[in-house]
């Protein structure tokens, strides 16, 4: 707990209830989604059955995210 003892310190009770309520949210919505997933391709090949435009931006947003995240720490480096 060493690691998590300067975070308590400054977390308000407010804090943890949004930040517990965030999580389990993301858990349950995530359970609730994946509920249909029977295999390993069900999982990352969507079944086959995701639109060629999906597909396609799900990759540009992937690119654009890692773009982002390194470009702006090397300008921040600059």
């Amino acid at each position: 707990m060493a690691v998590l003892s300067p975070l308590v310190s400054v977390l308000a009770p407010a804090d943890w209830v949004v930040l517990v309520a965030y999580v389990v949210g993301i858990v349950a919505f995530g359970v609730w989604v994946g509920r249909r997933t029977r295999n390993v391709s069900d999982f990352y090949l969507a079944g086959r059955e995701m639109r060629w435009w999906a597909a396609g931006l799900s990759v540009k947003a992937t690119q654009i995210s890692a773009n982002t995240f390194v470009g702006t720490t090397g300008q921040a480096y600059t």
